[in-house]
């Protein structure tokens, strides 16, 4: 199978990447650099250089492949949440994802007759705040910033079904991992935390050792 993914070099895109080279499947990745994809990913992958967030010839690319993996998104930890970011945030999925879903339109089918397949990515942002209480997908979207935006981000994928295609959404959380994502920002303030606490036990066992009698 020939599968073309937007956000390839990302934290989770990148060990897709693997998974997928390793079952045999060809591997094509929009970016914005293609060599850096390439010393990223791997010399296997197909590089083709473009920005997700703009019409152009890669469309024709993931248009001849058999199904797209689209990852496309800014980060939502890199900047403070300002309305010049959240424009970002919004565009750089929402936009994106419409260009992927236009670009399989013009061509839904594979070779071999059966639909092509669009797996988009969403968050658990889709649902907004809640406690512990059980989620499914049936359940409503949340009415904050990050729900609306994941309700329009999924949006823009369905606009794929229209022609055919089989739309499938990963509602993600919070990805945790030593090298990146969330887990990254976390650790230098526990590491911190835990440096704190590490001192006042020593300061609290010397003055209580200078306290005893010699």
């Amino acid at each position: 199978m020939r599968v073309f993914l937007t956000g390839a070099t990302g934290l989770v895109g990148a060990r897709l990447v693997k998974r997928l080279l390793e079952r045999g499947d060809d591997a094509v990745v929009l970016t914005r650099r293609p060599d850096f994809a390439k010393q990223q990913l791997g010399s296997a992958v197909t590089a083709v250089e473009g920005d997700p967030g703009r019409q152009g010839d890669w469309m024709a690319k993931a248009a001849a492949c058999d199904g797209v993996i689209s990852l496309v998104g800014e980060n939502i930890f890199s900047r403070r949440w300002n309305p010049e970011f959240k424009k970002v945030l919004v565009d750089s999925r929402v936009n994106s994802t419409q260009n992927v879903a236009q670009a399989l339109a013009s061509s839904p089918r594979r070779s071999d007759g059966t639909s092509k397949v669009l797996v988009s990515a969403s968050a658990i942002g889709y649902y907004g705040p809640h406690g512990d209480e059980e989620l499914t997908e049936a359940s409503p979207p949340g009415a904050d910033f990050l729900a609306k935006l994941c309700v329009d981000w999924e949006n823009a994928a369905r606009a794929a079904e229209r022609s055919g295609i089989r739309a499938a959404f990963v509602r993600v959380g919070v990805v945790l991992d030593k090298n990146g994502g969330a887990l990254a920002k976390m650790l230098l303030p526990f590491k911190l935390g835990r440096w704190w606490a590490g001192w006042q036990r020593q300061a609290v066992d010397e003055l209580d050792s200078s306290r005893r009698p010699g």
